[in-house]
């Protein structure tokens, strides 16, 4: 058996003892997910009724109306826009949908307008875990827009810019930290906390995602030759930098969990293209669809765009890239890193000799128990090259 100097990049070892293999759904055509509950039990979106809510436990699909849906609560209350009334006449609406009640507006913006011509008001692009904070923006002297949190008790706090357009794509959990963009020279990746203040977290891009306390915010920012994925890191108050597959020339970390998983966007630069990754602490980046591959899941064929991760890091929801495109929603299992379920070990491992020069290598590592081992091999590009079963190894080295 032959390998290359590609093995010497990136080996995987799992270790799994009853290990719930990992499945890959596609939602019903016509369907686009953009936003998913901190549990993963609800996804919601757009499709050509409006906006759906789907319950990934039994998938049923339920359609909602609205005009557009980005973010869900675990209740399944729904932030977006609806088609609504302003001091301007008929316009697109930030809303708020409940089960109980349907879709209602919020209030109108204090000094707000609407970009003549177009009827875009205001929306939604984020909601806190209890559904009682959103954020998004909405338009103010005929066509800037500023970023907002809204709260159902103290109403809306306009976010700080500087004089130009501002958006906030997202909020955590505990509704008490924002993230977006405010437009200088080019977009610029801001994190807002304490409300109005902003933190510009990088050079060039903008934030997508925060964990449940804000602790986290995924982002991009420039690079050299185009952009890479960011993880600004409230702790130390800098960013930590997402590598993306060798070859790739842009990237977007588009989620993060109270883990640390990292989910995202990384391209070769071709016009529709792109592919999804996931970056996991103590193993690294891999392409989405090989690492669910490798998982167990079956019929995974494009994780391009991924949108949300649950709060635990297990459930996945996005896009798929090229066209037409469509909503899916990938379950790993377990949760990364195995910081809920000790019975699942992930290595990576050490090769030797490294680069591998002959027709073999040695691989070394240590079992805590006796189990079911798998090694499997990826490429510099993160694809899957080849998964070896070396059946049941005993415990030790």
């Amino acid at each position: 058996m032959k390998f290359n100097r590609l093995l010497s990049i990136f080996m995987l070892l799992t270790v799994a003892v009853s290990a719930q293999v990992a499945s890959f759904t596609s939602l019903p055509a016509g369907c686009l997910s953009y936003g998913m509950s901190p549990s993963g039990t609800f996804i919601t979106g757009v499709d050509a009724n409006g906006c759906f809510v789907y319950k990934t436990t039994d998938s049923t699909l339920t359609s909602i109306g609205g005009i557009e849906a980005y973010g869900i609560t675990d209740a399944g209350i729904v932030g977006g826009s609806i088609a609504g009334t302003t001091p301007f006449g008929p316009a697109t609406v930030a809303a708020i949908y409940n089960p109980s009640s349907g879709w209602t507006q919020l209030p109108t913006v204090p000094g707000g307008g609407y970009v003549t011509g177009t009827g875009d008001y205001s929306y939604i692009f984020g909601i806190s875990d209890n559904g009682e904070s959103v954020c998004g923006m909405y338009w103010v002297n005929g066509g800037k827009t500023t970023a907002y949190v809204y709260n159902t008790n103290a109403g809306y706090t306009a976010l700080q810019d500087i004089g130009q357009s501002a958006r906030a794509n997202c909020i955590s959990g505990d509704g008490q930290v924002a993230g977006g963009w405010w437009q200088d020279a080019s977009r610029v990746p801001i994190r807002w906390s304490p409300y109005p203040s902003a933190t510009p977290i990088g050079q060039f891009g903008e934030a997508n995602g925060t964990n449940s306390t804000g602790s986290y915010v995924a982002a991009s920012d420039a690079v050299a030759f185009g952009n890479e994925p960011i993880i600004w890191d409230a702790a130390s108050g800098a960013a930590i930098f997402i590598p993306i597959p060798a070859g790739a020339v842009d990237g977007e970390a588009m989620a993060v969990s109270d883990n640390r998983v990292v989910v995202g966007i990384y391209s070769n630069g071709g016009f529709g293209g792109g592919a999804g990754f996931i970056n996991i602490p103590g193993i690294g980046t891999v392409d989405l669809v090989s690492y669910l591959t490798t998982l167990g899941a079956t019929g995974v064929t494009n994780c391009g765009f991924p949108q949300a991760i649950s709060r635990n890091g297990r459930y996945i929801s996005g896009i798929t890239s090229g066209f037409p495109r469509k909503a899916w929603f990938a379950d790993l299992g377990q949760v990364p890193t195995g910081l809920t379920n000790p019975e699942l070990e992930i290595h990576t491992l050490a090769a030797y000799p490294n680069p591998v020069a002959s027709a073999q290598t040695t691989l070394a590592f240590e079992l805590r128990k006796s189990a079911e081992t798998n090694v499997s091999v990826y490429d510099v590009n993160g694809k899957l090259v080849r998964t070896f079963s070396l059946g049941q190894l005993s415990t030790g080295k």
